[in-house]
């Protein structure tokens, strides 16, 4: 870090035109970087105490505060901040991360149901106030078909019963699933095959959470071992990233690698009513390498649970249920890929949710001894009761 180097020139300035509060607020943001606290707030007084409305000084100083776990004052100053800016929603996020530390679910609802009136089309809010609503758990039952015709009839069947709780401290999801591939006209296994699977979403801190993974099968169609873990970063300006990666573990024979080794991430925006993300991923199995890129787009209702959207994407999804299944071979192939993603809520407490997507698949035709493309169609539906 050139911190030292920053605070020498930002000190330099300031022996110059003490009043050039950016300078200042600048000094106070690297002593907070620095976990300095007391110094951060004697930088930021100084600026408050003669412009009490500076925008960035009243940001940074309920940061402080938030940071240092000072949540009473934390509080009190972002109410200040509201004084000048009123309806500001980084501010008013601000405050409901704060009220939600000192456990103050009811107001930190009240206050996001306040803005939302004011202002109706914030996914950003619209998302949060879905995490507080008071149904906190859910069952849920899902199923998915995929396959394709050519050369050869192949479909693959999976379902999976969920139960999905939200906690303070984050999401939780236990799944049962199942799953059989029909080869043409027969059977691939004998009996369906099953796997125990469980997702977390931890809350770490108001700006970083994690999600972990593990399933395992004790069959053949489901990986033996699957896991993942990735967490997620909340940054200004409505931004989200994150970076992480997937494993599969699978019996060794001779057709497949027994490790699967997945990199991934995302970088995501909120505009308006609209969430976009971008999503690579980076697959090792044995000795071969793929990589695939997918584009996704959310239109958000009158409410956190409703929205329409989609993905494009180039290379075969690695989160898609038919290779979380074990058609591990479509990662190396090449595919173009759009999806239709639809969820709206059904009453006050059936959620509904499907994914329709299209492919351009290559394959080769032993046939004819050339490549080709074929359409491989897929689908899945989801449906949860809320309470």
């Amino acid at each position: 870090h050139q911190w030292a180097e920053a605070k020498t020139l930002s000190g330099q300035v300031l022996a110059v035109a003490p009043e050039y509060y950016d300078a200042r607020v600048l000094l106070a943001r690297i002593y907070a970087w620095e976990k300095n606290y007391t110094e951060a707030r004697k930088e930021l007084k100084t600026v408050l105490d003669k412009e009490p409305s500076h925008r960035e000084a009243i940001e940074l100083s309920v940061d402080v505060e938030f940071w240092s776990a000072q949540y009473y004052d934390a509080l009190t100053i972002v109410n200040q901040g509201l004084y000048y800016y009123n309806n500001d929603k980084d501010l008013i996020m601000k405050k409901v991360k704060i009220l939600l530390a000192m456990g103050k679910e009811d107001e930190a609802r009240e206050v996001m149901s306040a803005y939302l009136d004011a202002y109706p089309n914030s996914p950003e809010v619209k998302r949060k106030l879905a995490q507080l609503e008071k149904y906190k758990n859910r069952i849920a039952l899902e199923y998915t078909i995929d396959g394709f015709d050519k050369p050869y009839p192949y479909r693959w069947h999976m379902a999976s019963a969920q139960y999905q709780r939200e906690a303070k401290w984050g999401t939780y999801l236990a799944k049962v699933n199942t799953g059989k591939a029909f080869f043409r006209e027969f059977t691939t296994f004998n009996n369906p095959d099953w796997q125990i699977e469980a997702d977390a979403y931890p809350i770490l801190n108001p700006n970083l959470y994690v999600y972990l993974n593990y399933g395992y099968s004790w069959g053949s169609f489901f990986p033996r071992h699957r896991a993942g873990i990735e967490p997620f970063l909340t940054l200004p300006k409505n931004w989200e990233i994150s970076l992480g990666g997937r494993y599969m573990y699978y019996e060794p024979n001779d057709e497949l690698s027994s490790d699967v080794f997945i990199l991934t991430g995302s970088a995501s925006k909120y505009i308006k009513s609209n969430w976009l993300s971008f999503r690579p991923y980076y697959v090792f199995i044995g000795n071969t390498f793929s990589q695939s890129y997918y584009f996704h787009y959310r239109h958000y209702f009158k409410t956190g649970y409703n929205y329409l959207g989609g993905a494009l994407g180039i290379g075969s999804n690695p989160d898609d249920p038919s290779i979380k299944a074990g058609d591990v071979s479509r990662l190396s192939i090449t595919t173009y890929r759009a999806r239709l993603d639809f969820q709206h809520l059904i009453g006050t407490r059936f959620l509904f949710r499907t994914f329709i997507g299209i492919s351009a698949e290559k394959y080769y035709d032993f046939r004819n001894f050339e490549n080709k493309f074929r359409p491989r169609t897929d689908a899945t539906f989801y449906i949860a009761y809320l309470f």
